[in-house]
């Protein structure tokens, strides 16, 4: 094993913030529109430049108040403190950061392009697979062959890198003074896979010990320089997804302290002056593994991951679920992403046997400067503080004061709550890191990611300065290395990951596509069940029923933003000029998709008895702008997270849901159900809904007086409730215990029966068969293969459908529909 030489700062220096709210609004993302949409185009939110791009895509001018054409008013509108790139469509604040004493102290970027109006603009690149196109194919003018343009640039981009490692570590402490110590907190380890058989030095299980800022095999780390190297040429996106439970979601604190927000933070002006667009998804979700997402990894996590991060330890510990997770990632998108996280001998296995580029993030606290009491803590620099407390005082370090901060509103001119406001954000379990912990894991993943850029930059100026111009692609094509990985699964022996799926194995060596209702996930309408479905005969298709209540971005949200008088990292990366260089960037990947399918047939009546409950309102696709739950019924409007278990109702009195499943082409098709103990709000009104005595089983109340009792409807995954009725009447605050008849173990009436479509084609199931069919393949996750032909021959859409019959009763009869899959 060996260590990567690292820079480090030559002086510790203090600053005072800027008044820009660089830390929420650093960058927004929005559709072409300005707005969001729902799963069939509809308009959800819009903002005030709605209008005027609504204005522009029609080719039509914004006419200002004077009766003329306003150039002006035909860009749009925006934010205070934000910069509009027309190239990107995005605000960001990069280029905005250039005070005196910021420059003087850490520098800033200066380069531009002096002929930029020459340049190509044009996407040259689209025309090859991957965007790996040859030396010849290179405009005249393009700036990738043109020597002087490449040594400014280069050359900037290495001070760039420079900066963002020495600032990082003046944030912590270090300086040239203590080198040592920052490398324990922020080394990388090199391992070579060809000598080691056992775990880097501390490595268990991730969580436990693993010093620094973690380890990479030497292949992932030449797998990330030559990614990288790939945006920088293509002018591509880059893209970083976690997946995780409620520790890496951020629970107890806002999203954008989450650890994967925290490394976009300082990573994204680092991107925007390199010329790449960065792209960070937090698709951890509270409670859970990751098998139901990973299932349908292409579409929900997203085709185009460079770097996929498992964080689910507490929920999946299991070599079978990892193994799948990994093996989905690397089949099922179009890029075939460094897997970071996980056990070893999964990593190991799939390095070893499909070539995978692993490796795994550090997690130890105690190299960390030690809090030994309470005013002692707060004179160590704020990202320290109360982070790694000696044994007498550890209350400090869990004290929520010091672990925790946040808050769920700051008054603003244009919109008041109707709802009281919690004091802060909720999810403060002893098990969830706090902000500090967050910052930590999330600048220890940006410090791989810079430590990668360095070594790119380096071979890049190299070959530049030895005048092999353009650079050669045997140092940034990438689609032989995915070919290569997705081959060789193809052919893999049976592992882990066929033992889990014994009732269909090929799930292990197939990539499948996916849609459901969970959030986050990936480009939400274009993913959506919803977007599968065909209407009934009026058009009905259930919605989300909630719009969010005010446009983003948020007010400065002091709980987000550096205390003055400490170090900044991304108010030093984002100082300099405001003109990036000239970018060839993909059009098509920058907007959400929306849905334009025709749905004008189906040989089955779709019901309209469906409903789509607990799915969050807003954009919950888990990036940094994502503008989820701001509805008028939430408590915590800036808590900003995403996560929850959407889902399609339907009961007996719902008829069919029938969706469209584009190019079915291997026989495969699945879906996750949930048996509910809940009332479907779309039917209630055509049967009465029973609730059973533990003693005798005879009807009590309607579910509505449950509901009116407990606070809410039941769900068949709670299981805490007393035995009986309150004496003191319905209108008590008694808990209840809900318990259907005792024949009905599967909490169904015995009469109810499931029946599936398969292009018309209708199967039966009757209470025993439904068991028979479901494979619990993991906590609260059946699914139900219902087409596994491997015979299939045709590349068509395949129509499916579902519906319960035989019976007329709600309770114990409704089911969630979350997940569907298919290849």
């Amino acid at each position: 094993m060996s260590r990567i030489p690292r820079n480090n700062s030559n002086a510790m220096v203090m600053m005072a913030l800027l008044g820009v709210g660089i830390f929420l609004i650093a960058t927004m993302w929005y559709d072409s529109s300005v707005g969001v949409f729902d799963a069939h185009g509809k308009i959800v939110w819009k903002d005030a430049r709605y209008e005027i791009n609504e204005k522009r895509r029609s080719g039509g001018d914004v006419v200002g108040s004077n009766g003329v054409v306003d150039e002006n008013e035909n860009r749009p509108v925006v934010p205070p403190g934000l910069t509009f790139d027309p190239d990107l469509e995005q605000y960001t604040t990069a280029g905005l950061i250039n005070s005196k004493k910021l420059v003087e102290d850490w520098g800033q970027w200066q380069f531009q392009d002096l002929k930029e109006k020459s340049r190509p603009m044009d996407d040259f690149f689209a025309k090859a697979n991957d965007r790996d196109i040859s030396g010849e194919d290179f405009p005249a003018d393009a700036w990738q062959i043109d020597p002087d343009y490449l040594s400014g640039f280069i050359e900037e981009g290495i001070h760039l890198v420079s900066r963002a490692k020495k600032a990082i570590h003046a944030e912590y402490g270090y300086t040239a003074d203590n080198q040592k110590e920052s490398q324990e907190v922020f080394g990388i380890e090199l391992v070579d896979f060809t000598k080691v058989e056992k775990p880097p030095s501390a490595f268990l299980r991730r969580g436990r010990g693993l010093s620094g800022s973690g380890w990479l095999t030497i292949e992932a780390m030449e797998s990330l320089k030559r990614r990288l190297l790939h945006a920088m040429m293509t002018n591509d996106q880059f893209t970083i997804v976690l997946a995780g439970h409620s520790s890496a979601a951020g629970h107890g604190n806002h999203f954008l302290q989450s650890y994967i927000m925290q490394a976009h933070h300082v990573l994204e002006p680092i991107f925007y002056r390199l010329g790449m667009k960065l792209v960070t998804k937090n698709i951890a979700q509270g409670g859970l593994g990751t098998t139901q997402t990973a299932l349908g990894s292409r579409d929900i996590y997203g085709s185009e991951i460079d770097v996929l991060i498992w964080d689910t330890h507490m929920t999946e510990p299991d070599d079978h679920s990892i193994e799948l997770f990994m093996r989905q990632a690397l089949l099922g998108g179009n890029r075939s992403p460094v897997l970071l996280g996980g056990n070893w001998s999964v990593l190991k296995m799939l390095h070893d046997k499909v070539g995978a580029h692993v490796g795994d993030i550090g997690t130890d606290k105690t190299k960390i400067t030690t809090t030994t009491g309470e005013v002692q803590g707060k004179s160590l620099p704020f990202a320290v503080q109360f982070l790694n407390c000696e044994a007498t005082v550890k209350a400090l370090c869990n004290n929520d004061k010091n672990r925790y901060r946040s808050t769920c509103w700051i008054p603003r001119n244009d919109f008041t709550p109707e709802r009281k406001q919690a004091g802060f954000v909720g999810g403060r379990a002893s098990w969830h890191p706090g902000f500090r912990e967050h910052k930590l894991q999330g600048r220890r993943i940006a410090y791989i990611i810079i430590e990668a850029l360095a070594a790119a930059l380096n071979d890049w100026k190299m070959e530049t300065n030895s005048g092999r111009v353009p650079l050669s692609s045997n140092f940034w094509h990438m689609n032989d290395v995915y070919e290569g990985i997705r081959t060789k699964i193809e052919t893999i022996e049976d592992s882990y990951c066929e033992e889990k799926f014994f009732f269909m194995k090929r799930i292990c060596k197939i990539g499948l596509n996916g849609r459901s209702e969970w959030t986050p996930r990936n480009d939400p309408m274009r993913t959506s069940i919803r977007s599968l479905m065909f209407p009934d005969a009026d058009g009905y298709i259930p919605n989300v029923g909630k719009d969010v209540v005010y446009d983003p971005p948020d007010v400065e949200i002091p709980t987000l933003l550096v205390p003055e008088g400490e170090i900044d990292v991304r108010a030093i990366l984002s100082s300099g000029i405001s003109k990036r260089q000239t970018i060839q960037m993909p059009k098509e990947r920058l907007h959400l998709s929306k849905q334009q399918k025709d749905f004008s047939h189906s040989t089955i009546k779709p019901g309209n008895g469906t409903y789509l409950y607990d799915h969050k309102s807003g954009l919950c696709d888990g990036t940094w702008s994502s503008w989820c739950e701001r509805d008028k019924s939430t408590s915590c409007l800036l808590s900003g997270h995403n996560d929850a278990r959407g889902g399609i109702l339907f009961d007996p009195f719902s008829g069919w849901i029938v969706l469209n499943l584009d190019e079915v082409k291997r026989g495969i098709i699945l879906v996750k159900l949930d048996l509910m103990k809940i009332n479907n709000p779309r039917t209630s009104h055509m049967a009465p809904i029973k609730i059973w005595n533990v003693h005798g089983g005879r009807h009590l109340h309607d579910l509505q007086s449950f509901e009116n009792s407990v606070g809410r409807t039941p769900l068949l995954e709670d299981r805490i409730f007393v035995n009986e009725w309150s004496s003191r009447g319905v209108g008590s605050r008694r808990r209840l215990r809900v318990i259907l008849p005792p024949d009905m173990g599967t909490f169904r009436d015995p009469s109810c029966a499931l029946e599936y479509s398969i292009d018309g084609n209708i199967t039966k199931l009757n209470k025993d068969s439904i068991i028979d069919l479901g494979q619990n393949i993991q906590r609260v996750v059946t699914i139900y293969p219902l087409l596994d032909d491997e015979t299939f021959e045709s590349r068509r859409n395949v129509e499916v459908a579902l519906r319960i019959v035989d019976c007329d009763v709600q309770y114990g009869a409704t089911y969630r529909l979350t997940h569907v899959y298919w290849a």
